[in-house]
């Protein structure tokens, strides 16, 4: 494959490289993720009055696998429903249609997916943070609900003497379970350099990791000292009584699969049934402007399965275009850019030369002299997504 700028234009040598095969061409959807309010006043967790806390300390038995960015996917393992996705993307939408989990998955026939962005936060009760539908109609607890947003809610451990038993629930087993998605429970420590409060995440390792990097971005001017709080997972261990407990929660997101905690704080309500009763109002040593950062980017930044329709369709009006070039579109999910690119900067003699090609399955042979700089840019493009069509397409079929 190899083509050159037209003699008039410039160097007659210049050529444009053959295949990259890790070029990454970023979609649309990532390019408006990188615009977002970084901090501020919002939902979740609140109030003042009372206690004492104590330090944290730094982690280092997790696994990381993400920056944390705007925009960064982070690999899922563990369980996932029978569902295809494997990624979850910091500060992504979620969203998706819901489906039920099929048989011989683990929880066959619950709900699944569908959990959006502005439904991540809950309240200090566990159960909380579940869109419409998946509630448990005012009662506090897990047990038997779906999952909005794939991953499971994290878990208590079975008990030291006290507490309601909907703290307890033993279906998603214990907080080193492997089938857990995003891997086994893990936490990070987050240390304010102006008070002494401490603050402890808990979730699975995928989301933990990513959360350390954001949070470390977004809070370092907000009384986060760095040097005190985790740079990377340790794990929870549900069965020791000096890990965070239920009483000390005082953030629920993505449908209690991840809680934010403080040390020292003792919410009695939290170890009753009682739906009613208003919760103990947090200790007045607490750093609030740590505890808006954390809050704030948690629930921005906690990595969310995107819809199903990043995989789509290709429209009926694209159909006739050969399959290389259709497969293509589907896997780097640039429709819009490709289509929109050849139409404004290609003649038509360009693009039937290219589906000529793309016809006999030989782009390697392909050879064509450019008019400008632009336009051999964008027939590099447009083969550079088929040479990706072919790689994917032998690779689908192994």
């Amino acid at each position: 494959m190899s083509y050159k700028v037209h003699e008039n234009v410039l160097d007659p040598r210049l050529t444009i490289p053959h295949f990259i095969p890790q070029m990454y061409v970023p979609i649309a959807s990532e390019l408006g993720q990188r615009l977002y309010r970084r901090k501020g006043g919002g939902k979740g967790g609140g109030g003042a009055k009372g206690g004492g806390g104590t330090s944290g300390s730094k982690g280092s038995s997790g696994s990381s696998s993400s920056s944390g960015g705007v925009g960064s996917s982070v690999p899922v393992s563990g369980s996932l429903g029978g569902s295809k996705s494997k990624t979850a993307t910091a500060y992504g939408s979620g969203g998706g249609r819901t489906s039920q989990i099929p048989a011989g998955q683990l929880f066959a026939g619950r709900t699944q997916g569908g959990g959006t962005r502005t439904e991540v936060y809950g309240s200090r009760a566990y159960g909380s943070g579940y869109p419409a539908g998946y509630g448990s109609s005012g009662l506090r607890g897990v047990g038997g609900l779906g999952f909005p947003f794939f991953f499971w809610p994290v878990v208590w451990g079975t008990g030291f003497g006290y507490g309601a038993a909907y703290l307890h629930d033993s279906e998603y087993g214990n907080s080193d379970n492997s089938d857990r998605p995003g891997g086994r429970m893990m936490e990070a420590a987050f240390v304010s350099s102006q008070s002494n409060s401490t603050f402890h995440l808990l979730s699975d390792n995928t989301t933990i990791s990513s959360l350390i990097a954001s949070v470390t971005s977004n809070c370092t001017n907000y009384h986060l000292n760095v040097g005190a709080s985790s740079n990377s997972p340790f794990p929870f261990n549900s069965s020791d009584p000096n890990e965070p407990r239920p009483e000390q929660a005082i953030q629920y997101y993505r449908a209690s699969s991840v809680v934010l905690t403080l040390t020292g704080y003792n919410d009695t309500v939290a170890l009753q049934d009682n739906t009613t009763q208003p919760d103990i109002p947090l200790p007045t040593w607490t750093d609030f402007t740590l505890f808006d950062c954390l809050n704030q980017t948690i629930g921005q930044a906690a990595p969310l399965i995107d819809s199903s329709a990043a995989s789509w369709r290709i429209p009926s009006a694209v159909d006739p275009l050969p399959l290389h070039l259709r497969e293509t579109l589907k896997v780097i999910n640039s429709l819009s850019l490709l289509v929109t690119a050849a139409t404004m900067l290609l003649n038509i003699d360009v693009l039937a030369m290219i589906m000529q090609y793309l016809d006999y399955g030989d782009i390697s042979r392909f050879s064509w002299t450019c008019r400008t700089v632009r336009e051999c840019a964008m027939v590099h493009l447009i083969l550079l997504a088929c040479s990706f069509s072919d790689e994917w397409t032998s690779s689908s079929t192994k």
